[in-house]
């Protein structure tokens, strides 16, 4: 059995390059994950309802992401 898998589940990505959002984006609707991409990628990538934008710098962000979903990144 494994225990990891139990107790641990993907909640949200974070795609820094447009490519990174395609290929990520199924694997977050197969999972019901939060998609999260930079602003310049915003105009660049047509994403689901479950994409999210980040507007600062991806460092900037992480602490931010770890307090929201309680979360390891």
């Amino acid at each position: 059995m494994n225990l990891i898998a139990q107790e641990f589940q993907p909640i949200a990505a974070i795609a820094t390059t447009p490519t990174a959002a395609n290929l990520l984006e199924p694997i977050c609707q197969t999972l019901g994950a939060t998609l999260w991409i930079p602003e310049s990628c915003q105009k660049i990538v047509n994403l689901p309802l479950n994409t999210q934008v980040y507007t600062e710098s991806l460092k900037n962000y992480l602490n931010y992401f770890a307090k929201l979903y309680s979360a390891i990144i």
